[in-house]
């Protein structure tokens, strides 16, 4: 609710401090005296852009600034509270729009500055705007749709429906996103899979080429090797007086002077120390022949797996141990993607859930829909008869969406966050008439009196707001005058209501009554508003009925606030 609304220097207004309250206010003044400056701010306080001079005085700022009541069963306002972190511990919000004389701008919550488009998100959660321009948002089908839900009470399967589907527009992206990448990996992945069965059948060892190059060196000097071998054992054992007989025979002479010399007797204990040398030698030639052998066979397969591997080292220009680690890394890749795929079949799974979820939602939302249309048109129609459109003729129609369907992937399509309904009001305002699309058979005032009509049926179904009414009631007059009053009295009672308006009639129904007027005594005209006392009230009430304070004016008048419950 609307509490406290200051503006300065705005257009002629020097300074105004306005204190509203719950229920029906009523907003009056002479044409031309400036109620619309009141709208105009708030416009301008809830995000609205600057047009044209605006300044009283040029060399200042312009400050505008209102301060609201937070209503805990506003669950959209709430939320954004929550959202933007607003601190609302003393139940109040606060806004503020200061504009230089430049033409910046600048936009304050709760004394943070903030962006326009935060601030335009609080207005739709704060107002509703009802004048002549507005009637024909009526004519938006999503609107007359969000209306039969309020008058149906559907609000929160609506948002249950909503959250499901977006839901599932996320999932349809993200699966869509999978599929994408996957085809654009498919050309790697069959690369892949190649490279590591050609790597996985040579079953590469990261020490094996170094082993293979000394078994060929060795394979391909086997008769070499075995010849040095045999001609050391020729010459070191076998051949008379060999080497190993020759030093046998020194160190046999000499070991009887060994103790008469110490050199004599080292010389005796390097001759015992080669014979212990020389016949381990021995040993180890002799074993030779059995470690070494001529084998072609080995030696071309020795040969054969080298070539291998210098093959595949050449082909990926990598080590052996790195086309290991190479493939190791492929592996890992195919991992990936085979949980990849297990993602998308599970995404799939999780589409086709939804889809089924949305669909049994979109069933039921569609089903109360068509049960609640018929009645809601009723109401309409026996409320257009007191708005002085006795033969009015309303239709609501509530059919399945173009094109909705299940594709051949089985997901639905031409379905929106409201479900798969389209709804069209059909009209017609005169007896005997055809009934229409509102576009085609209604004219503005009527559009006006079926908006009206329309809030105030849904009156104690919306979430607590300021409804501002800026002069509906043009081409109003007599009873049906004093029934537009009732109708925004009755929306006051669930709603504030701020109404600009001209008819005596309207007026007499609210519950506060602000008097609009220019001051001319000055250099400058200035716009001052008055909150009118019942005595004054009763003046203004005559004023608007005949222009001048006679007896039968005033008389009239009272009676009006009688009738209005407004007693003097």
């Amino acid at each position: 609710m609307l509490n406290y609304l200051e503006l300065n220097n705005f257009i002629l207004v020097k300074s105004l401090k306005l204190d509203f309250s719950q229920g029906f206010q009523a907003l009056t003044g002479e044409t031309g005296a400036g109620k619309s400056v009141i709208v105009g701010a708030i416009h301008l306080i809830m995000g609205g852009q600057a047009k044209g001079n605006i300044l009283r005085n040029q060399q200042e700022k312009a400050s505008l600034s209102a301060i609201f009541s937070i209503n805990k069963h506003n669950a959209e306002l709430n939320r954004l509270i929550e959202k933007y972190e607003i601190d609302t511990s003393e139940g109040e919000i606060f806004f503020l729009r200061e504009i230089q004389p430049d033409g910046r701008s600048s936009s304050f919550l709760n004394g943070r500055r903030v962006t326009n488009a935060i601030i335009k998100e609080f207005r739709d959660s704060l107002f509703d705007f009802h004048g002549q321009r507005d009637q024909q948002l009526l004519l938006n089908e999503d609107f007359q749709l969000l209306c039969l839900d309020h008058f149906a009470k559907l609000g929160k399967e609506r948002e249950e429906f909503s959250k499901v589907y977006y839901n599932y527009q996320s999932k349809l992206r993200e699966h869509k996103k999978l599929i994408e990448d996957e085809k654009k990996s498919e050309d790697k992945i069959r690369l892949y899979e190649y490279q590591i069965n050609e790597i996985e059948e040579l079953k590469l060892k990261v020490e094996e080429e170094e082993d293979l190059d000394a078994e060929y060196q060795v394979l391909n000097n086997a008769q070499e090797i075995l010849d040095i071998n045999q001609e050391l054992n020729d010459t070191f054992y076998e051949r008379e007086n060999s080497i190993y007989d020759q030093i046998s025979s020194f160190a046999h002479s000499i070991t009887h002077f060994a103790k008469l010399n110490k050199l004599i007797g080292e010389q005796s204990e390097h001759l015992d120390s080669i014979l212990v040398h020389f016949d381990d030698l021995i040993q180890i030639s002799r074993q030779v022949p059995g470690e070494i052998y001529l084998d072609q066979e080995r030696l071309d397969e020795v040969e054969e797996r080298l070539k291998a591997l210098l093959n595949i080292k050449n082909k990926y220009k990598r080590s052996i141990a790195e086309i290991i680690q190479f493939k190791e890394e492929m592996q890992s890749y195919l991992q990936e993607h085979q949980s990849q795929k297990d993602k998308i079949n599970k995404i799939t799974q999780e589409i086709e859930q939804l889809g089924k979820d949305m669909q049994e939602k979109a069933e039921y939302l569609s089903k109360q829909r068509t049960q609640a249309a018929t009645a809601f048109a009723y109401e309409i129609e026996q409320n257009l008869q007191d708005l002085a459109i006795p033969e009015a003729n309303i239709k609501i129609v509530v059919d399945k969406i173009e094109g909705f369907c299940n594709d051949k992937l089985n997901i639905v399509v031409n379905i929106k966050e409201t479900g798969y309904d389209q709804v069209e009001f059909l009209f017609n305002a005169n007896k005997g008439g055809q009934l229409q699309s509102l576009k085609h058979s209604a004219s503005g005032g009527e559009l006006s009196r079926l908006l009206l009509v329309i809030k105030k049926i849904l009156a104690e179904n919306l979430p607590p707001q300021t409804i501002i009414f800026d002069e509906i009631d043009s081409g109003i007059g007599g009873k049906t005058a004093d029934m537009l009053g009732q109708y925004i009295q009755k929306i006051s009672e669930y709603h504030q209501v701020i109404c600009i308006t001209h008819l005596a009639q309207v007026a007499s129904y609210a519950n506060n009554h602000y008097l609009i007027k220019k001051d001319n005594q000055g250099e400058i005209t200035e716009i001052k508003v008055e909150e009118l006392d019942l005595n004054n009230r009763q003046d203004e009430i005559a004023r608007m009925l005949s222009g001048d304070l006679s007896e039968s004016s005033l008389n009239h008048a009272k009676e009006l606030l009688k009738r209005g419950d407004k007693k003097v």
